[in-house]
């Protein structure tokens, strides 16, 4: 999945924006939303709208979630929460 956002030979090792807007729409996230600042963190992104490889594996390692279902059930709580803190 991280792979798809990998086309610059210039940085192999980070995801685009083109790549990063895919990612996000494979997780069910909404770049206006919200939740995107939270994957940014989690991804540790450089600048926004961008990853690379190691924030991406780093950061959802360290919460325990390396499967896309569990990174989409993990994001959907978040949502919930941030949403109900307002």
């Amino acid at each position: 999945m991280l792979t798809r956002g990998l086309d610059d030979p210039n940085t192999p090792d980070t995801v685009n924006v083109s790549g990063m807007m895919k990612y996000l729409g494979d997780i069910g996230v909404d770049i206006e939303d919200i939740g995107m600042l939270a994957v940014s963190e989690i991804v540790k992104s450089p600048t926004m709208g961008e990853m690379t490889k190691d924030g991406f594996v780093e950061g959802w390692s360290a919460l325990g979630y390396v499967f896309l279902p569990y990174i989409v059930c993990l994001h959907a709580d978040w949502l919930v929460q941030l949403r109900h803190s307002r």
